[in-house]
């Protein structure tokens, strides 16, 4: 599952690192630059430019190469040691590394140096990192790749955003090394995911934590329930806290992030994301439902849509009319769904009238003290509860036909005889049943989901 092809080191994950060429003659101005660098510990670099660096200078502007930047990181890097606590190197920080083409390698422990985590460099020097911002590298860097399959393009356009097709974090959503306030004193959590109102947490627990088991155990355990439910915080909930074991990044006495356990970890935090996009938003959490049963997610937001405006013609009748296997004309050159959309519109003009003589029989029955013309202004606004005669089953706008919630569902009352055979008209009837069944059920998903997450927000434990 890991993005990176150790054997091939300058090939950067998922296709979105844009090479660049180092002896091109292009060149960067310092301003760019500083603005480039601001959030990371390498803006030191650009900070003071000396006057004798190999540089094309102007009155107003000072430029480097793309050579010159390479060159000018590796020898700051040369004395740097990012490994010791309060040395975050974040996400971001590797990633302008690799746009300048720093980095050779990127996951490699020293076994020389207690284990520690370093990036290879191009100069085949080591600069060594925390293990934990290591890890958080590869956990975001493999999400980021799970969301794409996913087609979750709504979480990522959320989460990330690209420099030069490289892709970067938003910072307000993921972060590392934050802390956290309690009635008890604060707390430092190693990383988390925002969604919307809640935080998802990853605590990253080096050898040293399974020294003791019971009571290393233990006060992970008792942390994270003072996370969970002691916080001051009141603009997000701290929904769910994961725990990753260092011990599990070990596969056959080698370090390597092609574990399963890895892989395992990085499903479950991409599922409880995803879960949580979708609790907060009940509407997406519904209409994807809607979207696994007719494939389709357009057609699933009109009928969505359509199920909570019942009124409001919404339902693209082109994208319907596409779902179901028509009989071939063989004398007429009408399309058979022409010919059943006539049908429909003819029935439709049947019932109006029918419900309208309905309607004037009994109000030429009824006294004048009887009136009920006020209690129909409340009920029409109630799309649960709309008057017979003031039902809307379709609309035409620019030669294109939108159904209304009830003009699909006398719509798909499609008599056999329009249909290619009788199990197209079985798959008609279990279409009808699966979205209003498929609505049903995504409400109480949602419920059970926030039921479970609050019973199961601990993991790795």
């Amino acid at each position: 599952m890991l993005l990176f092809n150790h054997n091939v080191y300058k090939h950067v994950y998922f296709n979105l690192y844009k090479k660049i060429d180092i002896m091109t003659n292009v060149h960067i101005s310092v301003n760019n630059l500083q603005t480039e660098f601001s959030g990371s510990r390498l803006i030191k670099i650009f900070n003071k430019p000396k006057v004798r660096e190999r540089i094309i200078s102007t009155k107003k502007r000072i430029r480097y190469s793309k050579s010159d930047i390479l060159q000018k990181i590796l020898d700051f890097l040369s004395n740097e040691d990012w490994s010791h606590a309060g040395n975050k190197t974040s996400f971001n920080t590797i990633q302008l590394l690799n746009k300048y083409n720093v980095i050779k390698r990127f996951y490699s422990k020293d076994s020389a140096k207690k284990h520690k985590a370093y990036l290879k460099l191009v100069n085949d020097n080591k600069f060594y990192i925390r293990n934990q911002d290591q890890f958080h590298y590869a956990l975001v860097s493999e999400l980021y790749e799970l969301f794409k399959n996913q087609g979750r393009y709504d979480i990522i356009n959320d989460m990330f955003y690209y420099n030069d097709e490289l892709v970067f974090v938003n910072e307000d959503k993921i972060t590392i090394e934050e802390t956290e306030k309690t009635s008890s004193g604060s707390l430092r959590t190693d990383m988390a995911f925002y969604v919307n109102k809640y935080k998802i947490i990853v605590e990253y627990l080096e050898n040293h934590h399974d020294r003791d088991k019971l009571l290393g155990h233990e006060f992970d355990r008792v942390r994270a329930l003072r996370l969970l439910g002691d916080t001051n915080n009141q603009s997000y909930n701290n929904a769910h806290i994961a725990f990753f074991w260092e011990k599990n990044l070990y596969s056959n006495n080698k370090y390597t992030f092609k574990s399963n356990n890895f892989s395992n970890f990085v499903k479950h935090i991409g599922r409880v994301i995803l879960d949580y996009y979708l609790i907060s938003d009940e509407d997406a959490y519904c209409i994807n439902k809607l979207t696994q049963i007719t494939d389709n997610q357009s057609l699933s937001k009109q009928i969505y849509l359509a199920h909570n405006n019942q009124n409001k013609p919404v339902i693209d009748l082109q994208i319907l009319e596409k779902l179901f296997k028509w009989v071939k004309q063989t004398k007429s050159k009408i399309k058979t769904e022409k010919i059943w959309y006539d049908e429909f519109i003819n029935r439709i003009k049947l019932i109006q009238t029918e419900i309208l003589a309905e309607k004037n029989k009994h109000l030429k029955n009824m006294s004048v003290f009887d009136s009920d013309e006020e209690d129909d202004d409340k009920e029409i606004n109630n799309s649960t509860n709309i008057p017979d005669d003031k039902l809307v089953y379709y609309e035409i706008k620019d030669d294109t036909v939108y159904l209304t919630h009830f003009g699909l569902h006398l719509y798909i009352d499609i008599e056999p005889k329009y249909l290619a055979d009788m199990y197209e008209y079985f798959k008609i009837k279990k279409f009808y049943n699966d979205i209003t069944s498929g609505l049903i059920n995504a409400i109480k998903e949602v419920r059970l989901l926030k039921e479970n997450y609050q019973k199961n927000q601990i993991y790795g434990l």
